[in-house]
């Protein structure tokens, strides 16, 4: 498929208030990346892309957890399972390793909520939405975690299905040449399962068909998942704009471990009880949360 580019270099004035609390004069070139604790960024920099092409050629790509929505523990958080995967990482047999990470995680999702990352995250993606722009969601998620993901955003007033690239409905889950896991896209949300950001939004696009978005606007509090956009965007030459997000980010630094590790000795065995008494259709999790290789 080929790339019609259209340049995208001017200077705009955008109000950094999470950063600085002043209002800066930048110079705003394709493949731009700026830091923010405020999703109000997204709506300065798409505003001044309208100046230069219309809504409908303008993608907005949001993560979700710690980006628009946060758990409201740190258990089941997003830090809890990168703490998780460090651990695993060091010493396999840590005692505060959970057994089978990804079956715990969703037990912790479908029993636990979210709340949005600021007071206004829900109207920042409504605007936008309500000006024309094509928005969707892409998560890490992977497409087991759909009911309660799809939940929370409801539940927070987050709705893609009508502005997001594609059918309305998606296209469920599906193979990608370039994956080594199914994907899932449904109702304008984007379940990777932990892959390339970059690679897997242009599988999607290409899936969709049609010419690529003339603008990327990403938004997301990983660095490693704007490099790897940032990382296709140049291999293709495509306009990005990067909004590293910190609205959650000391929230995120006074995780504590213990705190999560009793927190989780107190909710396993809940889980588990429920698990028996009503099936394993919303999770399922191990029978034994000792590691046998480490007994």
């Amino acid at each position: 498929m080929s790339v019609r580019l259209l340049p995208l270099v001017f200077t705009a004035a955008l109000l950094l208030s999470a950063c600085s609390k002043q209002t800066k004069t930048i110079e705003l070139p394709a493949n731009y990346r700026v830091s923010s604790s405020d999703l109000k960024l997204t709506l300065e920099i798409v505003s001044k892309l309208e100046q230069q092409l219309p809504s409908e050629d303008i993608l907005v790509v949001f993560d979700i957890d710690n980006t628009l929505l946060a758990m409201n523990t740190q258990l089941g958080s997003d830090q809890w399972y990168d703490w998780q995967s460090a651990m695993q990482k060091a010493d396999k047999c840590d005692p505060r390793l959970v057994r089978n990470r990804l079956a715990s995680q969703g037990a912790l999702f479908f029993s636990g909520s979210m709340r949005p990352t600021q007071n206004d995250a829900a109207a920042v993606v409504k605007k936008l939405q309500q000006q024309g722009t094509t928005v969707m969601a892409a998560t890490a998620r992977g497409w087991t975690f759909v009911l309660p993901t799809m939940r929370e955003l409801r539940r927070n007033q987050m709705d893609f299905r009508a502005t997001a690239p594609g059918p309305v409905n998606g296209y469920g889950e599906f193979q990608a040449a370039s994956a080594v896991r199914p994907l899932l896209y449904k109702d304008g949300v984007y379940m990777l399962a932990g892959q390339h950001k970059g690679d897997m939004l242009i599988e999607l696009l290409n899936k969709i068909g049609g010419t690529l978005p003339k603008a990327i606007v990403v938004i997301d509090d990983k660095d490693y998942n704007l490099a790897a956009y940032e990382e296709t965007a140049k291999r293709l030459n495509l306009n990005l704009y990067s909004i590293y997000y910190t609205g959650v980010s000391d929230w995120v630094a006074s995780f504590n471990p213990e705190k999560v590790t009793a927190d989780w000795q107190q909710a396993r065995p809940a889980l588990e009880q429920l698990q028996a008494i009503f099936g394993n259709d919303n999770f399922k999790l191990p029978t034994i949360d000792s590691k046998l290789e480490c007994e």
